[in-house]
């Protein structure tokens, strides 16, 4: 009996043994499996970011002006100009990678720029938290949303049309001066910064007085009707705290009433 009991109890355990020998055999193949699949995941390339196409591209009342260039070696360089409050401004370049711009290498003071694509141009960003402020006046940023412009109303485009009206205008050919400017308005409004705007509205308003279009010249000095109804000493107080842009608000108040008058005289 005693011998019987050996054995059925060696039986036992080499059957126990045997399980589990199956059993880790088992959990080690899924082991190994488990991170040979973590380790080509890790291993797969990250999705690139898609890289700005080359082109200007602007801001709202563009006081943003986006340039993207092609560079040495086939990298895609950029140059970024804004204006701020009182004359401050931003000036960035560099090369953008994978949809990121490192502007310097030192670790306490690096400045990376995003670029974003949208569904109108590209959204740019300080992707460190406000340390390329040091490429920024203090009241100036350059984040926001950057669109390409209109046909015709790129930065190097408008400053093309607005010399050839001056030419016209200089030798009194009102008419073809006039279908220089008055595009500009209707399509590029919304990319103009407003000096470039009230500018133009002043140029063109004098220039319907000599074509005697009252309508239009009135229409077109509407905008600033307001500021030029107010007298310097209220616009200057009005603008205190920024004493360039005040002084820039009064030239163009002074040139509105002087044109706005010379309008209501047809």
């Amino acid at each position: 009996v005693v011998i019987l009991a050996i054995l059925i109890y060696q039986e036992v355990h080499m059957k126990r043994t045997l399980l589990s020998w199956v059993f880790a055999s088992l959990c080690a193949s899924m082991g190994v499996v488990a991170t040979s699949h973590a380790t080509m995941k890790s291993s797969e390339p990250k999705p690139k970011i898609a890289t700005p196409k080359i082109g200007q591209y602007l801001t709202e009342r563009g006081w943003g002006v986006l340039d993207v260039l092609q560079g040495k070696e086939g990298k895609r360089i950029f140059r970024l100009n804004s204006l701020g409050t009182n004359g401050h401004s931003c000036t960035l370049e560099g090369v953008i990678e994978n949809g990121i711009a490192i502007l310097n290498d030192d670790p306490a003071t690096v400045c990376k720029v995003s670029f974003a694509p949208t569904p109108f141009g590209v959204a740019v960003a300080d992707a460190t938290n406000g340390m390329c402020r040091s490429y920024c006046g203090a009241r100036a940023g350059f984040e926001g949303s950057y669109s390409v412009p209109a046909l015709g109303c790129s930065t190097q485009a408008v400053r093309a049309s607005r010399e050839k009206f001056k030419q016209a205008y200089d030798k009194k050919q009102y008419a073809e001066a006039e279908l220089y400017l008055s595009p500009i308005l209707s399509r590029c409004a919304i990319t103009l910064d407003q000096w470039a705007d009230s500018d133009i509205r002043n140029d063109l308003g004098i220039t319907y007085f000599h074509l005697k279009n009252k309508s239009a010249c009135l229409s077109t000095l509407a905008p600033l009707a307001k500021l030029a109804g107010d007298d310097d000493a209220t616009i200057k107080d009005e603008y205190s705290y920024a004493p360039s842009d005040a002084e820039g608000m009064v030239n163009m108040a002074k040139a509105a009433r002087v044109n706005l008058k010379k309008c209501n005289s047809l």
